[in-house]
């Protein structure tokens, strides 16, 4: 039996777009502060709007990153058309750095993935929700501190940017 709901903390994660430099993205045809970089250096975030029908790494619309992808090329007035579809981020980072195409995936789980990829903010933004299913009793010390360290990550990433955590945080 489930105990009452507990409202979650309000973090949750912002949608970026992965893209190895294979492609023409990566055409070193812009500039940038006085020095020639690829298009895709030169580009602040990516928009719905630039992808549209684009064959992209995706979530299926089931899923609430998928959702938050589809709603977010509705309001643009493009079409998310999906090449390839995942359940789970890992899996389309490493679809992405196998030159498989580009993808959209979560902030906060692609985290140390993100290494040789270029990670850009996608627009217009979404953010998808943590949640955390629990018994009704007081969670353990350790169901805590996990809870604790998972907020304070996403918290930290909300406010400064996507930064991979470090591996060893001291509490």
């Amino acid at each position: 039996q489930l105990g009452p709901a507990i409202a979650p903390p309000q973090v949750g994660r912002d949608l970026m777009l992965a893209v190895d430099l294979s492609a023409s993205m990566g055409e070193e045809d812009m500039e940038l502060g006085g020095r020639i970089v690829d298009r895709l250096a030169a580009a602040k975030a990516v928009t719905a709007r630039e992808l549209h029908e684009v064959p992209i790494i995706s979530f299926s619309a089931t899923l609430p990153i998928g959702a938050a992808t589809e709603s977010a090329f509705a309001e643009s007035g493009a079409t998310r058309r999906i090449g390839i579809e995942v359940g789970q981020t890992f899996i389309a980072a490493s679809l992405v750095k196998e030159h498989a195409g580009i993808a959209i995936v979560d902030e906060l789980a692609i985290g140390d993935l993100q290494h040789g990829l270029v990670v850009k903010p996608f627009l217009p933004k979404r953010v998808v929700r943590l949640y955390a299913v629990m018994r009704p009793e007081r969670p353990s010390l350790i169901a805590q501190a996990f809870l604790d360290l998972v907020t304070g990550i996403a918290a930290e990433r909300t406010d400064r940017g996507l930064r991979p955590a470090p591996r060893n945080r001291a509490r």
